[in-house]
């Protein structure tokens, strides 16, 4: 663990299923962004149900992630409608485990690629004084710092989750640190492709950043991966969920298409070890 006079920077783990979140708890993760259809598109927003559960079996704070489809973050009213009620379900939810901290996960654009300031106050304020995060939809504006001046103007956001503008933080961890050398009111929170195999490269840019501004000291993944269902099962021939699963080995398209999502334990375990070893040798 890090010495005192190290700050301790937090894991939260994305999770689609009560099993990832307690693995995630056993595992070093210090909060949960809950979601549902994680690999499938970026995930969309959980059952009430999954909330609920997680709830009574991890003591992890947790972030629900609010979005109602897969594909772009251009909503129609109704979508938007649907996103609201979404987060009065789960205000409510948070009202029942006051003890928990419990706080959402929004975001939403215009078609022009700027930030949608209406929709996005819209959420907010079915919110109330719940934790909310911008989601990445960040990572898909015209221009970031656009996006960032309007964020913050929008009170009771409290971090960007955002991989840079890129496909992985990694590839985007430039314009990250760019961008946190310049927040005065934000917090960014890498996400997008973390791994045991990087995850030292991010903190060699980053946490010089976080010490000297005194914020940050967090970072977003999933540690997971594509598990084959136990025992096997009936397989009807030629037929699948419709996934467009593109795999050419075939075991690989067996687990995509037949297979679910799930931390892995031991990847997790391998990132809190390596990030606690970075921040001790900040001391």
């Amino acid at each position: 663990m890090p010495s005192s006079g190290a700050q301790r920077v937090l894991l939260e783990v994305c999770v689609d299923s009560l099993e990832s979140a307690v693995i995630a708890q056993e595992n070093g993760a210090d909060r949960l962004e809950v979601c549902a259809n994680l690999a499938v598109g970026g995930g969309t927003t959980p059952s009430l149900g999954l909330a609920r559960c997680i709830l009574e079996h991890v003591r992890l704070p947790i972030m629900v992630l609010i979005r109602c489809r897969t594909g772009d973050f251009y909503y129609t009213p109704s979508e938007l409608a649907v996103m609201v009620a979404d987060i009065r379900a789960i205000a409510l939810l948070a009202e029942e485990h006051k003890d928990r901290e419990v706080g959402v996960v929004i975001g939403a654009l215009s078609s022009n690629g700027t930030v949608d300031e209406p929709a996005v106050r819209a959420l907010l304020q079915a919110a109330g004084h719940m934790p909310v995060t911008f989601h990445r939809a960040f990572d898909m504006v015209r221009d970031a710092d656009e996006a960032m001046r309007t964020i913050s103007d929008i009170t009771g956001i409290g971090r960007i989750l955002t991989s840079g503008l890129a496909p992985s933080c990694i590839t985007g961890l430039e314009c990250i640190a760019r961008l946190s050398r310049s927040s005065q009111a934000l917090s960014l929170m890498p996400g997008s492709g973390i791994k045991s195999t990087n995850v030292d490269q991010l903190l060699h840019v980053l946490y010089p950043i976080w010490h000297a501004q005194g914020t940050g000291f967090e970072i977003h993944l999933s540690a997971g991966g594509y598990f084959s269902p136990q025992g096997g099962g009936f397989r009807r021939e030629g037929m699948g969920f419709g996934l467009g699963v593109t795999a050419t080995d075939a075991e690989e398209k067996e687990r995509r298409e037949w297979g679910r999502w799930c931390v892995r334990a031991e990847e997790l375990r391998e990132v809190r070890r390596l990030v606690d070893v970075f921040v001790v040798g900040q001391a």
